[in-house]
């Protein structure tokens, strides 16, 4: 007779950490844990009831000398456990090798999902949770998880049958609307700063980051390659692009990096187009006028150098700061986020996830 079916994996990231998660199930789960799992009382896996959860040791079996990892097993099915102990590597190895010794198979997450009957919509959710870089998208994953989307459409469907068909549009659009941050949940907002050549847009890069992270030089045409670097605003993922600037050069490595700066712009999200104290009014709507082809990726005109005495007066349609003194910075950081996400969503609402 072969032995039952017994699967385990790790539910925790990969990385050390405080606390570690494994999962264990199977017709065979609750034999392997009665095997290597002291509980402090008498009740053992095999006899404790659904939800319930006992602390004692994970022993060695083939080293009962050792002595045991603390740890917590609650029952989440019939022939499921987790079992949460140190996350140190150490002890998660350990974990391993003592259910693989005891007959259990390691296996992927997953199929712990596809057990616990997560359905199918969910685990592509989870699968990106695990990937959510930052408290605030992962929170809005976690609420599509917990069926905001799906009550908005099941909402949308009703309104229609109750011959709403005003509200049923209205919401209907909003939840179209948000396809754009779904799309940025996981991967970063694009932002290009464009400019000619020492305006300073890696001055402007490096005060954002607080750190140097574009080389600053006085000679022109000193960036020659796309310099990127990600960072959080708000608790959206932002990818900053220092681009070299755009002018007609005849070197030819700085006419490649025109070239991939011009590249970068196409595909932007947002286009922070900078001047600075050698720069009019004038100059600032010759090119407007110039890129006004590009109407489909907004841009936010910035003035930099305003520490600067002669810097020349702008209207309001252009931000003023200083990458020397970090005046204006946080200005422009809430206007690069109101204008990429003007509406984000309230805590509980359905976001349309493709």
């Amino acid at each position: 007779m072969s032995k039952p079916c017994t699967l385990f994996c790790r539910l925790t990231g990969s990385g050390p950490g405080a606390l570690a998660t494994t999962a264990l199930w199977g017709d065979g789960a609750a034999d392997v844990l009665n095997s290597c799992f002291h509980p402090k009382g008498k009740t053992t896996p095999g006899t404790m009831d659904l939800s319930a959860v006992l602390f004692g040791q994970l022993i060695d079996p083939e080293a009962p000398e050792e002595t045991g990892e603390d740890v917590v097993v609650a029952r989440t099915d019939e022939t499921g456990f987790v079992i949460h102990g140190h996350g140190g590597a150490a002890a998660v190895a350990r974990t391993a090798r003592i259910f693989s010794q005891l007959g259990a198979e390691e296996s992927d997450v997953e199929r712990w999902r596809i057990h616990q009957n997560v359905s199918e919509e969910n685990r592509k959710i989870l699968a990106m949770l695990e990937q959510a870089p930052t408290y605030r998208t992962a929170s809005i994953l976690l609420d599509q998880y917990n069926g905001a989307g799906r009550r908005t459409q099941e909402r949308i469907a009703q309104l229609r049958a109750d011959g709403k068909d005003a509200q049923a549009q209205e919401l209907e659009k909003r939840f179209y609307e948000t396809k754009a941050i779904a799309r940025h949940l996981l991967s970063p907002w694009r932002v290009v700063f464009s400019g000619r050549p020492n305006v300073g847009k890696s001055s402007l890069l490096n005060a954002i980051l607080g750190f140097q992270r574009s080389i600053v030089n006085a000679q022109q045409g000193t960036t020659r390659d796309l310099v990127q670097a990600q960072t959080t605003i708000d608790g959206w993922l932002f990818e900053f692009v220092d681009a070299a600037g755009i002018r007609e050069t005849a070197d030819e490595l700085e006419r490649e990096g025109v070239n991939r700066a011009k590249n970068a712009i196409a595909k932007a999200d947002l286009v922070v187009r900078l001047f600075d104290d050698a720069d009019s009014m004038t100059t600032i709507e010759r090119a407007r006028t110039i890129e006004s082809f590009r109407v489909d990726v907004p841009t936010i005109d910035v003035m930099n150098k305003c520490d600067l005495v002669a810097t020349p007066q702008t209207d309001e349609s252009v931000l003023r700061v200083s990458a020397v003194d970090g005046a204006g910075i946080e200005t422009l950081l809430q206007a690069i986020v109101q204008t990429l996400v003007p509406n984000p969503p309230r805590p509980g609402e359905g976001v349309w996830l493709e």
